[in-house]
């Protein structure tokens, strides 16, 4: 059976941490009936958390490509109200910037969502058909496998107070507008004090190293004087050498 997500019907309780550890805790589902006109028994989801060895991952809107952290199977506890994370964990900050502005929106309220992706293992059609708000599926969920975790943005429980503000929201796109129209003088000054330090300093420099230049070339000089003269010497010892008392030449001298 194909893989199928639940959008946001649960939400975000708790959002803590800063700099170390930086945890959430909230319902992922609830046993109400969403638009879809499913229901989602609590049950469903006993024997898959049960099974499960590993950490389920927690994604971004369902999206494999942005994985924000983990959930270990112990942590979820289920509930007559539905089924409560007591502790997701998010990857630390400063190693993704895109988890980081996640982690901004979620301490902000704006992002408050949660979700799943799974599927079905055993179900029955409800009797009226599920003739609801955003299709005609209405199922009645009794067991499933779970896959992942989700922090989303839309909802479908309609018995969740969701937010649905995400990063590209109006409101957000606002809010971080209006941040950077009230930053730019000051960004501005920034730069031209920048501009102009760099503009009085580069004679300085520029002349700093025309004297190193200089001084290089000076050194090679005396270098090679001094390489010369020990030639010289060299040449005048080898000769003194082959000096002999006996020849005409030194009869002469």
């Amino acid at each position: 059976m194909e893989l199928r997500w639940k959008q946001a019907p649960g939400r975000i309780k708790s959002v803590e941490g800063d700099g170390g550890a930086r945890t959430f805790s909230g319902y992922m589902s609830t046993p109400a009936r969403d638009r879809v006109g499913d229901i989602v028994r609590v049950e469903a989801f006993r024997e898959t958390l049960a099974n499960r060895k590993t950490a389920i991952p927690v994604l971004l809107n369902h999206d494999h490509d942005q994985v924000l952290g983990k959930i270990e199977p112990e942590n979820f506890e289920l509930r007559e109200d539905g089924v409560f994370v007591k502790r997701g964990d998010v990857l630390p900050a400063g190693l993704v910037q895109r988890i980081d502005e996640v982690w901004s929106l979620m301490k902000f309220d704006a992002l408050n969502a949660m979700s799943f992706g799974f599927k079905i293992e055993k179900s029955d059609r409800l009797a009226d058909g599920g003739a609801h708000e955003w299709g005609p599926e209405g199922l009645d969920i009794q067991k499933l496998d779970l896959y992942e975790a989700t922090i989303a943005t839309v909802p479908a429980n309609p018995g969740a107070e969701l937010s649905q503000y995400s990063a590209s929201s109006p409101i957000v796109k606002a809010i971080q507008t209006g941040l950077l129209e009230a930053m730019a003088p000051r960004i501005e000054a920034i730069e031209a004090s920048i501009l102009g330090d760099v503009q009085k300093a580069l004679p300085r420099i520029v002349a700093r190293a025309m004297a190193e230049i200089e001084a290089q070339k000076k050194e090679l000089a005396e270098e090679e004087v001094l390489v010369r003269s020990m030639s010289l010497l060299e040449r005048g010892i080898r000769d003194a050498t082959r000096f002999d008392p006996g020849s005409p030449r030194g009869a002469e001298a």
